[in-house]
């Protein structure tokens, strides 16, 4: 036996006045009496039950010494423990959007909250238990401690999450146990997510039975180029059924009621191959994918996507010679998608062979004089063999330009700020992207004309490419985000989520909820779609998971059992006392 608060056993000196009060003698009064013979009688009776009383004061001394004992005891917190090692519990529950499935009625959630409670109310006074809750992210509820009121609290305040389960943060909690020492983690889980095989040093509790049930996994719409502008609709479903399904995914516009298409299609069980197919031009908007089927998991019967309206990079050439060569790479972007047009005024962007900092983004071509873009005054360079540095940059990486030649290049050096993109055999920067007192610029160091880029067919790519990146948007803008994803905001206003108002002063937003979020953008209305489309959390069953989880092995909680054997004590001596008063 141990006592986990051994200092509470200094109390026994307590026991030393209560006996010395039993044996204290009180001196009796004298008083004067005129007929003695009227007291014989009690005298006698005294002296017939003097053993008896003196029998009975001891059973009350004892009974009053094993009672303050047991609450001595009791404060001292002894523990008889069945098992040294691993006493104390880490409770992992796994609250993402896979155990909001329903089993009988209820959610695997809140089967997996019932295992928990069942797991601390089994702990002793000598045991502690720490309470998390995982989807996304790991969320502490509960400090480590024995209070059980406090840790079953917590666990019923766990709520479901739509975010699907980060499997990196379960596996850094598995690499990491040795920072609670002493203690076992487990993890009470369905394991519907990403890198489920790979958690092996938890202890897994599972939860869930194969249920049946299609998830949409995959929504995207986008609007076609060319002149009839059409929509191109991308999804994919996944079913956990056994057998094949017919079903139909209705697509509305603007309004979940507002259907403007029934796709029937055949699910077969698992993962289904991606389907595409065009709408002619329905709108802008918000757009919608579900199915009404009535199955395991709600969350993913519907899915959202935003269409937003065309808004062309705003161009200005600005070139001495061979300008209708570019004014027709844009045009032809305009015409195609609206994704770029050559304007005079307010340009986003200027094309030019001028290096001179006019305040506007430049990509310039064939640098000539001097400029604060570059270093050193321009010369011809003899001898071009480009080496691509940063295939994989947004600028370029749509373009082969180890193809290219480079003609017409100069000997130049770029700014000290300035990111590489190609350059020459002799480290010679022949395309790079910089920035000069908050102006950025793509300078391509070569002549167009001798490098007989105009009719290369990569030409058009190239300036699309640089003219995005420069402009600081994203060409493939989403039509939604997954459930967990955070989103970098600029400066907005009256953020609105699914549910109510979001601080709108954030820069970094968590994307916790499925469904549209609106905010006010330099005065304009914006919104932006959320979905879940995650096909291991549709999946709603994983059949390689089992178990794996010991019995646990709770101390002997003596403590609660020593203050029910005092209370059981005092109420009987209340009774003799009781009893004694009424002679």
């Amino acid at each position: 036996m141990t006592f986990l608060n051994p200092a509470a056993l200094w109390a026994f000196l307590s026991l030393i006045p209560l006996i010395a009060l039993y044996f204290f003698k009180v001196r009796p009064e004298k008083k004067s009496t005129t007929a003695l013979f009227l007291w014989n009688q009690i005298f006698e009776e005294k002296k017939q039950n003097g053993l008896f009383k003196n029998m009975r004061d001891l059973i009350s001394l004892l009974i009053l010494i094993l009672a303050f004992s047991a609450i001595i005891l009791a404060m001292a917190q002894p523990s008889l423990n069945l098992d040294d090692s691993d006493q104390n519990l880490v409770i992992i529950i796994d609250n993402s959007a896979s155990m909001g499935s329903l089993e009988e009625g209820k959610s695997r959630l809140e089967d997996a909250k019932e295992k928990a409670i069942n797991m601390v109310k089994s702990l002793s006074s000598s045991q502690t238990a720490l309470i998390t809750s995982i989807s996304n992210s790991l969320q502490i509820k509960v400090d480590a401690t024995s209070n059980r009121r406090s840790l079953i609290k917590g666990i019923e305040a766990i709520s479901q999450s739509q975010n699907p389960l980060n499997a990196q943060e379960l596996q850094a909690i598995a690499k990491n146990k040795s920072i609670i020492a002493n203690s076992r983690f487990i993890f009470i889980s369905d394991t519907c997510f990403q890198g489920s095989d790979k958690i092996d040093q938890l202890e897994l509790v599972k939860v869930g039975s194969p249920r049946e049930n299609i998830g949409i996994t995959a929504f995207d719409i986008r609007q076609m180029p060319g002149e009839n502008n059409k929509l191109g609709i991308f999804f994919q479903v996944t079913s956990s059924f056994d057998q094949i399904q017919e079903i139909e995914l209705h697509l509305p516009h603007q309004d979940p009621n507002q259907l403007v298409k029934i796709i029937p299609i055949t699910v077969e069980p698992g993962l289904n191959e991606a389907k595409v197919m065009y709408l002619s031009d329905q709108g802008t908007g918000a757009w919608f994918l579900k199915h009404e089927l009535s199955d395991a998991l709600a969350i993913d019967n519907l899915a959202f996507a935003q269409l937003d309206p065309p808004s062309p990079v705003r161009i200005q050439l600005d070139l001495d010679q061979n300008q209708a060569f570019f004014k027709r790479c844009v045009d032809a972007f305009q015409s195609a998608g609206q994704s770029m047009k050559a304007v005079t005024q307010s340009p986003e962007i200027s094309i030019s062979s001028n290096g001179e900092n006019t305040g506007i983004n430049k990509i310039i071509f064939s640098p000539q004089g001097t400029s604060p873009y570059w270093q050193g005054e321009p010369r011809p360079l003899e001898n071009t063999l480009p080496k691509v540095l940063l295939p994989e940059h947004p600028a370029i990486k749509f373009c082969p330009l180890d193809t290219l030649t480079f003609d017409g290049a100069q000997e130049i050096s770029a700014p000290k700020n300035s990111v590489i993109l190609v350059e020459n055999e002799d480290k010679t920067p022949l395309l790079y992207k910089t920035t000069v007192e908050g102006t950025s610029a793509i300078v391509v160091n070569m002549d167009p004309a001798k490098a007989q880029l105009y009719f290369n067919i990569y030409f058009p790519v190239l300036v699309y490419s640089l003219s995005y990146d420069l402009s600081g948007r994203d060409d493939m803008k989403k039509s939604n985000h997954l459930t967990g994803d955070i989103l970098e905001l600029p400066i907005v206003q009256n953020l609105q989520g699914p549910s109510g108002e979001l601080d709108s002063e954030q820069k970094l937003l968590k994307l916790n909820e499925v469904g549209f979020y609106q905010f006010t953008k330099a005065g304009k209305e914006e919104q932006f779609a959320v979905s879940l489309n995650n096909k291991f959390e549709s999946s709603v069953f994983n059949k390689l998971s089992k178990s794996n989880a010991k019995a646990i092995n709770s101390s002997f909680p003596i403590g609660d059992s020593l203050l029910i054997v005092a209370l059981i004590l005092i109420a009987c001596e209340a009774m003799l006392y009781h009893r004694r008063k009424l002679g």
